[in-house]
């Protein structure tokens, strides 16, 4: 299922994993839930934008802040 607005996805960045859950507003609000940190970003964010479409499994490379990052779509829900 492909990343859209109220999906939840695990990302891994450069060997880090962060989860995020893709929300219509309050970007950056960090919530835990199940004692894991859990930020909410917009699909208009940088991040946003790279991440909606994309489906679990899926790499791919992008700028980010003049920056090169790699990226891992570990996993959507």
């Amino acid at each position: 299922e492909p990343v859209n607005l109220t999906a939840l996805v695990e990302l891994e960045m450069d060997g880090a994993r962060s989860r995020y859950f893709i929300g219509p507003k309050n970007g950056g609000l960090e919530i835990e839930h199940a004692n894991e940190e859990i930020t909410v970003i917009t699909p208009q964010s940088p991040l946003g934008e790279n991440l909606m479409g994309k489906q679990a499994g899926q790499r791919w490379t992008a700028k980010l802040g003049g920056s090169t990052v790699k990226y891992h779509l570990a996993s959507v829900s």
